[in-house]
């Protein structure tokens, strides 16, 4: 059987009724590739495989030995790309890791401010209303101890004072009931300003613990993703390393086989 004959058997069908020498000079020319034909059979392309099976086919007598395909498992390629992948990824966590410490310190910053101010303001509010009236304390007597003093609370004192003196009722019980009243209208006031910087207290803390949590959880969320992210990258990167040394492989031993068909032939 010839050279020509034996290209057919193996599925090149264009190659019917081409003497030995031409087939031979065409097949190497086109470096393996072959002619197809009209035949049912189909040409010479098709599958990696099919290719070669019928390169195997046509160096049948030959003495060459052909190295099986080696290659890691999928797990070993997926272990190596994700140590290719390491250095990236640590890099953003840092880069991201360095964001949230910022974002915490800013946000401790911002409680801290906002405690001092609302302190000052407490401060400030005190101060402008002044010395308020204490328990037992008459009208005469809160004049005389405010009445060089600052305040919205003296000012009230000494209104009241210059009113029930002038009515000539300074000294008597008329003047307790109305001093009892500022007094306790004083304490409310007071009593208030106190409350409100306690609220703020209270609110600020709340929403500082909260936001933590918040970037805490954030955070944790964000490193899941980023380590399921990169185990979905090393897998679809190890299945192409795995395929490329595959394919790589595959070229190596057509090679083989198409240089053992030249000499067999030759």
């Amino acid at each position: 059987m010839g050279y020509a004959q034996d290209l057919v058997n193996a599925g090149y069908y264009g190659y019917q009724g081409w003497g030995d020498a031409e087939a031979q000079a065409d097949f190497n020319a086109t470096g393996g590739a072959g002619k197809g034909g009209s035949s049912s059979g189909g040409g010479s392309s098709g599958s990696s495989w099919d290719e070669f099976a019928k390169l195997f086919g046509l160096s049948a007598a030959s003495p060459i030995e052909v190295p099986p395909i080696q290659v890691k498992t999928y797990e070993e390629y997926e272990a190596l790309a994700l140590e290719e992948l390491r250095p990236y990824y640590e890099r953003i966590l840092k880069e991201e890791g360095g964001d949230v410490e910022k974002a915490k310190g800013r946000l401790e910053e911002d409680y801290q401010r906002g405690m001092r101010i609302q302190r000052e303001n407490w401060e400030t509010a005190k101060k402008n209303y002044g010395p308020q009236m204490t328990a037992g304390e008459s009208p005469m007597q809160y004049y005389n101890r405010t009445k060089a003093e600052y305040g919205t609370m003296p000012t009230e004192g000494i209104s009241q004072f210059s009113n029930l003196n002038r009515r000539g009722v300074a000294s008597s019980g008329i003047a307790t009931t109305e001093g009892n009243k500022l007094r306790t209208s004083q304490e409310a006031r007071q009593e208030a300003i106190d409350l409100s910087l306690k609220r703020y207290n209270e609110r600020a803390g709340i929403n500082r613990a909260r936001s933590l949590e918040d970037i805490a959880s954030n955070w944790a969320r964000r490193q899941f993703m980023l380590a399921e992210e990169k185990k979905t990258n090393a897998a679809i990167l190890g299945r192409q390393k795995r395929s490329d040394e595959i394919s790589l492989q595959e070229i190596e031993r057509k090679n083989l086989l198409r240089k053992a068909i030249n000499n067999q032939y030759r």
